[in-house]
């Protein structure tokens, strides 16, 4: 399945309006463009790239089927999270077995402390991707300067992301809290709340990182003419793959 990502082609199950399917075919080819300039070798190119086309594979899915299929507690995250955690699971019930990978998409959205290079990487393409319209000449900017200083571009993301999400609820979830805090703190690598904790404190019911406050809608504007472009993956298509 992730070698059939990486190849640009979706999974059937994959629940994806056209502008979505767009957003996540140009996150993909910026992961893609990334993992080449960094020098990873191909099959990390392919696995960066498949990452970033299958983060928002059932973000338009209905929000109460993914509610029961995950259960508590994941289950009772506010209803624009769930997509993230319902991926990962569902393709580690399909054979997934690359954690990083799951961990990756299922926190995209919130961030994790304990998210490898691959899992900031996506946190950062997610919000740099060319269609996002707002502030479009400094997204330009952090996605030419990954490459060259993940760790500021990561700072600067995170930054923006997080400040979004306050103003819009007033709090940030206990997860991204602690991704924040490790971000911009500079602390010791951690792992964000357990997933028996989240029962404990379900964090704001709000759309949080939801478009992040770009004033656009995801997949919206080609963003052609952009060095992430240039490495874009095959146009995506449904269907099968070998896992």
């Amino acid at each position: 399945m992730l070698e059939a990502a990486a190849r640009g082609i979706l999974p059937s199950w994959g629940e994806m309006g056209p502008l979505r399917r767009e957003h996540t075919i140009r996150v993909g080819a910026v992961m893609g463009s990334w993992a080449s300039e960094l020098g990873l070798p191909d099959h990390e190119v392919g696995r960066w790239r498949a990452a970033g086309l299958l983060h928002d594979v059932l973000r338009d899915a209905d929000p109460d089927g993914l509610r029961r299929e995950l259960g508590p507690p994941l289950g009772e995250l506010p209803p624009a999270i769930l997509h993230g955690p319902a991926a990962a699971a569902r393709l580690q019930a399909l054979g997934v077995t690359d954690e990083p990978l799951l961990e990756a998409i299922r926190w995209h959205t919130l961030g994790d402390p304990g998210l490898d290079r691959l899992g900031r990487a996506l946190y950062c393409a997610d919000f740099l991707e060319p269609g996002r319209r707002r502030d479009r000449t400094w997204r330009e900017g952090l996605r030419y300067r990954f490459p060259l200083d993940e760790d500021g571009v990561l700072v600067a993301v995170t930054r923006e992301r997080t400040a979004h999400q306050e103003a819009a609820s007033g709090e940030l979830h206990p997860r991204t809290r602690a991704f924040r805090e490790r971000v911009l703190g500079g602390g010791p690598p951690g792992v964000g709340p357990s997933v028996d904790e989240l029962r404990e404190d379900e964090g704001p019911e709000n759309g949080a990182g939801e478009d992040e406050g770009t004033g656009d809608r995801a997949g919206e504007d080609e963003g052609a003419g952009n060095r992430a472009g240039e490495d874009a993956a095959p146009p995506a298509t449904s269907g099968g793959g070998t896992s």
